[in-house]
């Protein structure tokens, strides 16, 4: 089967959507075309996979309605069976490819896109995230139902488009790679040392990601403490947060900021990092979603610190992986930062435990099994094992 991916947000070497997605299919023989805006880097083999990238564009508003037009322009040229949707808006696009050329639809439900969308809004304009909440959830409603198939990454988010459009919505879980995280490289970070406790956060930051909590928890945490240290790596949003987030920071030389790294990367800089911290804000993504951050501490053997809602929570508490706090409690994210650092028995019994669980059921090698069958039930074919 011929499957094209179309993003408008993701780079074409995005996680997801290439080093699992992409490459599972490819391997059991589907050829994959992904068409999304242009990488800022590219990993060294791309697997036979065809990468056709769309203008990257400075402004969200270029970003967004004008890469819509390039994915249809592009998608439309593309001899493909299945239109496979990252997004809502790329969502739209494939839509008008299914009625133009009768082929089928994907639509894999990262976030709950239309309480995403407005949940960023909210941060800038309350009242133009209201009054675009009824016309998103109604824009995704129309086109989940004229979709083929919904692909989701975990069970409240399937309950979630259950009740939009009924079945089939089927979960594949963002989970890692097991022998992507097997033999990481050791690598050196400036200003960590070998006697220092290192925390981290690696990931996207804004101001949902808890980061601000992270950050005073810390400046707390140093003050019962020595030797510890905050390793923070990831891309700010939105670049305007930068300010605000250097404020945060303060110059304390105990907090190191660093630019995004390659995927490829990642497991190597978990090598350094003792605790991870993963926290967030009870937003609706948070609250139904599972965080990509505490699966990859995980099977890194890293433990880990979280808020005790959704999805995060109930696999923190199933696997005894790390500990729970407030969101919004400086005081109980320090107390619980400060438990982990104190005791390294604990350190290594919450690690040990998260690695276990990755690789009994949270890895992408078990995941994988429902996206190949979702593929062959739309080529009517026999159910893969």
């Amino acid at each position: 089967m011929n499957a094209c991916m179309l993003t408008s947000a993701h780079q074409p070497f995005d996680s997801r959507i290439f080093h699992k997605e992409t490459r599972s299919l490819s391997k059991v023989g589907h050829n994959v075309t992904i068409i999304a805006p242009k990488a800022e880097s590219k990993p060294e083999q791309t697997d036979n996979i065809q990468i056709v990238t769309l203008p990257r564009y400075k402004t969200k508003f270029l970003r967004r309605s004008i890469t819509f037009f390039h994915l249809f322009l592009k998608g439309i040229k593309i001899e493909t069976d299945v239109y496979h949707c990252h997004e809502l808006d790329s969502l739209l696009a494939g839509i008008l490819l299914k009625l133009f050329r009768g082929k089928k639809v994907i639509y894999d439900a990262h976030e709950p896109y239309s309480d995403w969308i407005c949940s960023n809004l909210r941060n800038r304009s309350v009242l133009t995230a209201t009054m675009l909440f009824p016309i998103l959830l109604s824009l995704e409603i129309i086109l989940a139902k004229l979709s083929d198939v919904i692909i989701t990454v975990t069970e409240p988010m399937r309950r979630r488009y259950l009740k939009i459009r009924g079945n089939p919505v089927v979960v594949v879980g963002n989970y890692p790679e097991l022998h992507f995280f097997s033999n990481p490289k050791p690598i050196k970070v400036d200003g960590i040392d070998e006697q220092d406790i290192v925390l981290a956060r690696i990931g996207g930051i804004h101001i949902d990601t808890g980061i601000v909590e992270t950050i005073r928890a810390f400046n707390a945490l140093q003050k019962r403490v020595a030797n510890v240290k905050l390793l923070l790596i990831g891309k700010i949003l939105p670049p305007s947060f930068n300010k605000s987030l250097k404020k945060e920071i303060n110059g304390n030389k105990n907090i190191i900021l660093l630019e995004p790294i390659p995927y490829e990367l990642v497991p190597s800089y978990y090598r350094l990092v003792h605790i991870s911290v993963v926290l967030g804000r009870p937003t609706v993504n948070y609250r139904l979603g599972l965080s990509v951050k505490l699966l990859e501490s995980m099977v890194c053997g890293v433990p880990v610190i979280a808020c005790c809602f959704g999805e995060n929570k109930r696999i923190i508490e199933e696997n005894n992986c790390g500990l729970l706090c407030k969101w919004n409690d400086i005081n109980d994210i320090a107390d619980k930062m400060e438990t982990v650092v104190r005791d390294k028995s604990l350190r290594e019994r919450l690690g040990k435990n998260g690695r276990k669980a990755v690789r009994d059921r949270y890895c992408w090698e078990i995941a994988e099994r429902e996206l190949i069958n979702t593929y062959l039930k739309l080529g009517g074919i026999p159910k893969y094992h």
